[in-house]
């Protein structure tokens, strides 16, 4: 896909969520960035709680925070994409 293909889909699935932005992410993001955007907006909410529970079961406080600092993590723009790149970093580096 083309930068300005990902662009679209991006900003389609965020409209989709109900979110403004994810936090980092803007038009002048590199490709593999707005890949990652887009695969963390395609999670479901299902998927976004299991990767909480991989957060939670790793970093006990951060997940105190989000949950203290945040009604619905997977609506706000920096908590999610934290969210879901910090699972993504667990499970990749156990993996190893």
């Amino acid at each position: 896909m083309t930068k300005n293909e990902l662009i679209m889909k991006y900003e389609g699935l965020l409209e989709k969520q109900g979110l403004a932005c994810l936090h980092g992410i803007s038009r002048t993001s590199n490709k593999t960035d707005l890949i990652n955007a887009i695969e963390c907006l395609e999670c479901t909410d299902e998927e976004m709680d299991a990767h909480m529970a991989i957060v939670q079961l790793k970093y006990a406080n951060i997940h105190r925070v989000i949950m203290e600092n945040s009604t619905n993590f997977k609506r706000h723009h920096s908590n999610r994409i934290f969210v879901f790149d910090t699972a993504k970093l667990c499970l990749a580096l156990k993996s190893t």
